[in-house]
């Protein structure tokens, strides 16, 4: 149901590459993972980042280990915005100069380069820049992920097999449409 709402951290989990578990089952949905690509995915990363910037522009975390943590979030959830604009997938682990640069926010002080006035300009002008992609593109993803996979997903690891196809207002699916 997560993943079918959009859910950021449910979505990444999806394309994780180093996690200490994973059951087969896991790898199931994982090896089907661009099927939860959706514009509702799109909307849950810039509500994500639209909810942390008011959490900072609040100022109850003002000076503290959190705000930083704020902000290191934001530019995490950017970058996987800047990714999507491109066709790519969520940035779960940054890497280069991204990784070094939301580094320093999380862990370094909020001042010179780095003082929270200009980290929340550069965040909204990159927001912006990826909603305007986004508002003028041609090509749209679905809205919601596969429900018809997941639902099919979850009959299956439930040991629940199927006679004949689910009954939906969608082409229907059946266990072997999937690979499981």
């Amino acid at each position: 149901e997560m993943l079918l709402k959009g859910a950021v951290n449910m979505f990444e989990l999806l394309f994780a590459e180093r996690v200490d578990y994973s059951s087969s089952y896991w790898q199931q949905l994982k090896d089907h993972k661009q099927l939860f690509m959706s514009e509702k995915v799109i909307l849950q990363y810039i509500g994500f980042v639209k909810t942390h910037k008011k959490l900072i522009e609040g100022g109850k975390h003002s000076g503290t280990p959190r705000e930083r943590k704020l902000f290191y979030q934001v530019f995490h959830k950017l970058l996987s915005l800047e990714s999507f604009v491109k066709g790519g997938p969520p940035v779960v682990q940054c890497e280069n100069e991204d990784r070094e640069f939301i580094l320093r926010v999380r862990n370094g002080p909020l001042e010179g380069e780095l003082s929270k006035e200009k980290l929340h300009e550069e965040a909204e002008q990159r927001l912006q820049k990826v909603r305007e992609h986004f508002l003028s593109r041609e090509k749209r993803f679905k809205e919601f992920g596969d429900y018809r996979f997941l639902q099919t997903w979850l009959l299956h690891i439930r040991g629940i097999v199927l006679k004949e196809p689910l009954k939906m207002a969608t082409p229907p699916l059946t266990s072997e449409d999937i690979d499981i």
